[in-house]
């Protein structure tokens, strides 16, 4: 059941009378004045963005040491006294819009989170300044902006998803979509503020129970995203599909000067709450083997001889993450990429291992990295579309099964 959302009214005026020491309430529009006191004026400030009735009782129960009936009864007194009203996103808010991935509506991240109409988001994050070969993945979530309307066309009126002959199933149908543009900065600095931003957008993106589709970047992005969602679960797993492992032991004194997208791992490994990285498709050289208690790793295509144990590894009573990097595929069926390696995994198999990895976790959050885009062509971009689309309309398909299942199971999540 869908939260009640409510908001202060707008066309309010607060007016300070200091013959009465007393605060008045002049609605412009109505034309109506109330005389308050200062206690309710400072309780309706907690009314200026959209919120529960119980989040303001936690929010503000140790300033005015109130139980949560008197809470309650306020609340009923500022609705009776149409101060606050029951908050609806506008239907611009919700509408079909242009230009986003799967021509999903161009919102604001302050749009998403209003009310509780939202279940995916797309989040841009043009960043390679951690590349160590060849630069250029910046262009890909506007590339794929650009090309993914031509597989799929979010219709956010009708909310029809989309059908499926292959599998003969409606897929997404009802979910509403939209996406928060890009995390944006005049000059990008190395692991600098703009990764504390995309932190923060997941964190609040995952507390407002929305699934976050992270468009990178090189694979450092993906740190940020596993530090936002993992502050806001109990317990999660990372599920990396790469051909690189992106880890190597390494120990950093400031990881802001340190990591890039080969390393990221080791700068996730210490992250609190996570558990444990699976790592599937890597066919990387090294000069030497390195192992840790918190990797599991399959390499190359081993992932197949291995799959009843994978599913005795994969946990339901946690939350996973999954980065999925371009390179995973054999660059005969995707070249675009800054480090390609052979012997990837083809198209099919790809999708066979999403299929597992969907069906036996839930996930919380995705991202997609390392696509270096042909900008003279769309067959790298529709690809990688056709990955997302499979990822998001599983997970969404599956999602009231898992909510079921956690409930039922008692394991807190947040």
């Amino acid at each position: 059941m869908n939260k009640i959302y409510y908001k202060l009214r707008s066309g309010l005026t607060i007016n300070y009378n200091p013959s009465e020491e007393n605060y008045s309430i002049w609605d412009s529009k109505e034309g109506w004045e109330l005389v308050v006191n200062k206690k309710l004026i400072l309780f309706m400030n907690a009314y200026s963005l959209a919120t529960t009735k119980e989040t303001v009782f936690h929010l503000l129960r140790d300033q005015f040491q109130v139980d949560e009936k008197t809470s309650a009864e306020v609340h009923e007194y500022l609705y009776e006294q149409n101060i606050i009203s029951e908050y609806i996103p506008l239907e611009t808010n919700v509408g079909t819009g242009k230009g986003g991935i799967f021509n999903t509506p161009v919102m604001s991240i302050d749009q998403c989170l209003e009310g509780d109409w939202c279940d995916l988001v797309f989040i841009g994050m043009p960043y390679d300044l951690n590349v160590t070969h060849k630069p250029g993945t910046r262009l890909a979530p506007g590339y794929l902006r650009r090309v993914s309307g031509s597989l799929f066309q979010y219709d956010g009126t009708h909310l029809k998803g989309a059908y499926d002959p292959i599998e003969d199933q409606q897929k997404l149908e009802g979910i509403r979509m939209a996406d928060c543009g890009d995390i944006h900065s005049v000059v990008f600095s190395k692991n600098g503020k703009e990764f504390d931003a995309l932190e923060e957008l997941i964190g609040r993106v995952i507390r407002k129970g929305i699934f976050p589709v992270t468009i990178g970047g090189d694979h450092s992005i993906s740190l940020p995203c596993i530090k936002g969602v993992a502050a806001n679960h109990v317990k999660i797993g990372v599920i990396q599909l790469d051909a690189h492992s992106d880890f190597g032991m390494n120990s950093f004194d400031d990881w802001r000067d340190s990591v890039h997208h080969g390393n990221f791992i080791d700068a996730v490994l210490p992250v609190e709450n996570v558990e444990h990285v699976i790592q599937i498709g890597i066919r990387q050289l090294t000069q030497e083997k390195v192992s840790h208690p918190k990797i599991i790793q399959y390499p190359g295509k081993s992932v197949f001889n291995h799959i009843e144990e994978l599913k005795t590894i994969l946990r339901k009573d946690i939350r996973y993450y999954l980065t999925i990097d371009v390179d995973v595929l054999d660059p005969s069926i995707m070249p675009a990429t800054g480090t390609p390696l052979p012997n990837g995994f083809s198209y099919i198999e790809l999708m066979n291992i999403i299929e597992l990895i969907t069906e036996h976790v839930n996930l919380s959050g995705l991202d997609v990295v390392e696509l270096l885009p042909f900008l003279e062509r769309d067959i790298e971009g529709v690809m990688v579309s056709e990955i997302i689309f499979s990822v998001i309309s599983k997970v969404m398909n599956r999602k009231d099964q898992y909510e079921h299942h956690i409930k039922n199971s008692n394991v807190s999540t947040y």
